[in-house]
């Protein structure tokens, strides 16, 4: 009678690399998210930018054809009519009218609407950690249009 080898098992390892598939999703989804976010904000923050730089050319256009004497409120009005989807944003102080010599003609009045967003207490996404050290604080534009 022979006796057959009695059968071998595989060494167990002792550094099993079980967990480590689930903890490098984690590292870079953390990762992923931050990116995903940081293109969101950006994208909205030029959105914001954009807006606000069409309604303040719109309330500039308005001054023009606006009776003497009542172009800044005029144009403040339509400033403020095409904000649009900012419109909850956006308060009343934030939008500035003034009405002076212009610069490239003294002989010439101008009007210059002013628009000073305080992006970094009102934003419109709320700041992610770290990626919302990147944004701006203020989102200003202005727009001027000859009227005389």
């Amino acid at each position: 009678m022979t006796l057959s080898p009695a059968p071998q098992t595989a060494p167990r390892r002792v550094g099993t690399e079980d967990g480590s598939a689930v903890l490098e999703f984690a590292l870079v989804s953390i990762l992923l998210l931050g990116l995903l976010y940081g293109i969101i904000t950006f994208g909205l923050i030029l959105a914001v930018e954009h807006s606000l730089t069409g309604a303040a050319a719109e309330g500039a256009r308005a001054a023009v054809g606006a009776p003497a004497g009542e172009e800044t409120t005029a144009s403040a009005t339509a400033t403020r009519a095409a904000i649009g989807w900012l419109d909850g944003w956006v308060e009343p102080g934030d939008v500035t009218a003034s009405l002076a010599a212009c610069d490239h003609d003294p002989a010439t009045d101008c009007v210059r609407v002013r628009i000073d967003y305080p992006y970094g207490t009102r934003p419109v996404l709320p700041a992610f950690p770290l990626v919302g050290l990147l944004n701006p604080d203020v989102l200003r534009t202005e727009a001027v249009a000859s009227v005389g």
